[in-house]
Parts: C-alpha cells; sequence; structure tokens
C-alpha cells in the first residue's frame, strides 16, 4: 500500500483542501478516504487517547476514546474503509507506522503559483510555543472484539 494509509489522526487543516468543515483546533480521526469517523476539540494540557480497531476481514474501522487516564469509550464505527485497504494487490503489504507531519504555511512573499505549493515553497510559523507528545503506543491483536480500554493499562 505504497503512500496509503488505512487511517490517519490529524489536526489542523491543510491548505490545498480549501475551506474545511472541522475547526483547525480538533483532532479527527479519517479513514482512508478522509471520512471523519471522530472529531473533538483540542484543549492544552490534555491527553488524548485512541484505539482504532481495523477488522482486516469486514473492511471496517472502529474508534475508541477518552482523555486524559479515563477509560476509552466507543465513538464510532464499525465503518467501512475503502475497498482497496483488503485489496489483493495490498495483501501482505501492510506496514504499521506514526509520523508527524506539520504543514507550511504560504509565504505571503511569493507568487501565488508558489504560494499554492507550499510543500516546496512554504514557511513555518515563528515563535510559537506548542508541543505534541506520543506515548502508550501499542498494537494488540483484538481478536473476538477484545481491546484493551483502559487508557494505563500499558504503563
Amino acid at each position: 500500500m505504497a503512500g496509503e494509509h488505512v487511517f490517519d489522526i490529524v489536526t489542523g487543516v491543510q491548505l490545498e483542501e480549501g475551506p474545511s468543515d472541522y475547526d483547525p483546533a480538533t483532532i479527527r480521526v479519517h479513514t482512508l478516504n478522509n471520512n471523519v469517523l471522530y472529531a473533538t476539540p483540542l484543549k492544552d494540557n490534555t491527553l488524548y487517547n485512541f484505539a482504532i480497531a481495523v477488522d482486516w476481514d469486514s473492511n471496517t474501522l472502529t474508534v475508541y476514546a477518552s482523555r486524559d487516564d479515563a477509560d476509552l469509550i466507543l465513538e464510532s464505527g464499525p465503518i467501512t474503509n475503502d475497498p482497496k485497504v483488503i485489496g489483493a494487490e495490498n495483501a501482505q503489504k501492510g506496514e504499521w507506522h506514526v509520523q508527524l507531519i506539520k504543514f507550511p504555511i504560504p509565504n505571503p512573499e511569493d507568487p501565488p503559483e508558489k504560494q499554492k505549493d507550499t510543500p516546496h515553497y512554504g514557511q513555518q510559523e515563528t515563535n510559537i510555543h506548542e508541543g505534541v507528545f506520543f506515548s502508550r503506543m501499542f498494537v494488540e491483536d483484538g481478536a473476538g472484539g477484545k481491546i484493551t480500554r483502559s487508557a494505563t493499562a500499558h504503563r
């Protein structure tokens, strides 16, 4: 599945997407086709917990979420994902990875055609104080619908 995703957890809005129905100050879980499964406002000094159950047999995603040390609760799903996720051409090609992408903003001094190409000509805001921390990340089998719902179980 080179270059593809089974799901994404995102915040903000990519500029090339145009106007968004979502406040950029939310954190959202998307399907492969960017259908939003779950959204919640971002708040300072808050830990967000997610479990995304991927059912490979039925090609569905289910989202569980909580904040801080609260147990995870069912928020969305199961919802069918894009058929190409389980297509024969993608069998045994998956990988699990986590990445953080911070998209730049257009440089107002660039001509309009370059302002649309922020990955190559954009700029990062300066003098902002922000941070993202990843913790308690793990993968479980989940067979029979069993997932860890305790946010503190794997400390």
